[in-house]
């Protein structure tokens, strides 16, 4: 790639019902072969041996992703209904334009869950690829293939904010259980 002059990583995180978010990072420094061989042996080694790549992100700096659904989901809805004007290739009928604003609604006010038997703390790296973009993250691809090498994998680690996920699902069950509300 001409002019690739940084590195792109990207890495998702897919709970136990197989829902997936991803997010790429960007780190100034394009990475050799060498370094990223290096790199994704510096990873947690996976238990299927046709994976590659397991991290927790919190533990190198990089976002832990399980609070994140749906964001790309709302800004495509946004996107979609924000096109909604006489020049409009597309333009949508009152009835779905409403319904899609309903939907963003939803989806913003849906409070992300831990379930302990669906969540955990590992995320993929799914691609690591030069790019001509600009970094998004403050390290160089040196700096942080040094932060990996310091790192000892701690199991027992939790996202900041887990107690915040746990909460919700807790209330998400007492919600449920008190049954259907009438006004």
């Amino acid at each position: 790639m001409k002019g690739a002059h940084n590195t792109a990583i990207t890495y998702r995180y897919r709970d136990g019902s197989n829902y997936k978010v991803s997010l790429t990072v960007i780190l100034a420094g394009a990475i050799t072969l060498e370094a990223r061989d290096h790199l994704i042996g510096l990873m947690i080694p996976p238990e299927d041996d046709d994976r590659w790549g397991i991290i927790i992100p919190g533990q190198i700096g990089l976002q832990d992703l399980q609070n994140q659904f749906y964001r790309a989901e709302i800004l495509m809805v946004e996107a979609m209904v924000a096109r909604q004007d006489e020049s409009s290739p597309l333009m949508l009928p009152q009835a779905d334009i409403e319904r899609l604003e309903t939907l963003a609604i939803e989806m913003r006010a849906t409070k992300p869950m831990w379930r302990e038997d669906n969540d955990h703390i590992f995320h993929e790296v799914t691609d690591i690829a030069l790019t001509e973009a600009p970094p998004t993250d403050p390290r160089t691809i040196a700096m942080f293939i040094a932060e990996v090498e310091r790192v000892k994998w701690d199991y027992s680690w939790l996202p900041s904010f887990h107690a915040e996920m746990v909460a919700n699902y807790a209330e998400s069950l007492e919600v449920e259980a008190q049954g259907p509300q009438s006004d």
